[in-house]
């Protein structure tokens, strides 16, 4: 299944696609070896890892309480997957705070919430089929953003890709270059805040809206992610 681009907007696009998708937590052990592999296959497509006799891919932050990984189903094809992690000051663990504990554990000190989506994979035939697959896996971190009332959402990504995240999610660098030896590359962090998601982004790219409905279905009751208070979380119902 291949959608036409030709004059159609992004929006439109986005549109069609979200008609054939299924956003889905991939609780089951059959689901996570299917993102477990998918991760594999692309990063040893791009050189990122070593081949794993197994055929996975996966690491620490897969097996911390806040975080979940999730799969983008394409007419029911697996066509991309991302983790989530829901950074707390009593959950703090993170792939992103690997590195750059200095810069993230004093936001967390101070109350604040923190978005760290990393482990973005996507199926080569997928990508090559439909373009808006990034915008499409993503848009999970958009709803992560609102579902848990967050503050700020992080992009630990490689120098090549800041340029998406810069220009689509007005993102800009909180720390140094450092080299991510779990998946052998550079890497930087970089942070954008959840207000300029909720008004400048979703202004310029209306799908990254969401309802309640959907994010709960998505993702569950928000407390059970250690540190997200009653008080927050009455915000986003309201």
């Amino acid at each position: 299944m291949t959608l036409q681009t030709g004059e159609r907007s992004l929006e439109e696009r986005m549109g069609d696609l979200l008609q054939v998708t299924e956003y889905r937590k991939m609780n089951s052990v059959e689901d996570r070896y299917l993102a477990y592999r998918l991760r594999h296959e692309a990063y040893l497509r791009e050189g990122y890892i070593a081949e794993d006799p197994d055929g996975v891919s996966t690491d620490f932050a897969d097996d911390l309480a806040n975080t979940e990984t999730y799969g983008v189903f394409i007419a029911g094809r697996l066509s991309s997957t991302l983790r989530l992690s829901i950074a707390t000051l009593e959950c703090p663990g993170s792939p992103a705070m690997l590195d750059n504990s200095d810069v993230l554990l004093p936001k967390l000190e101070q109350g604040l919430v923190l978005i760290d989506p990393g482990r973005f994979a996507c199926d080569q035939i997928a990508a090559n089929d439909f373009p808006e697959l990034p915008y499409l896996t993503l848009r999970i971190a958009a709803m992560a953003c609102e579902h848990y009332s967050a503050d700020e959402c992080l992009s630990f990504c490689r120098p090549a890709h800041q340029a998406f995240y810069r220009r689509v999610f007005r993102s800009k660098p909180i720390a140094e270059k450092s080299r991510y030896e779990v998946l052998n590359m550079d890497i930087q962090l970089l942070s954008t805040t959840v207000q300029v998601i909720r008004d400048d982004v979703a202004r310029r790219y209306p799908f990254f809206r969401s309802t309640y409905l959907e994010r709960r279905a998505l993702f569950g009751p928000a407390s059970l992610v250690p540190g997200i208070e009653d008080e927050r979380m009455n915000k986003v119902a309201a």
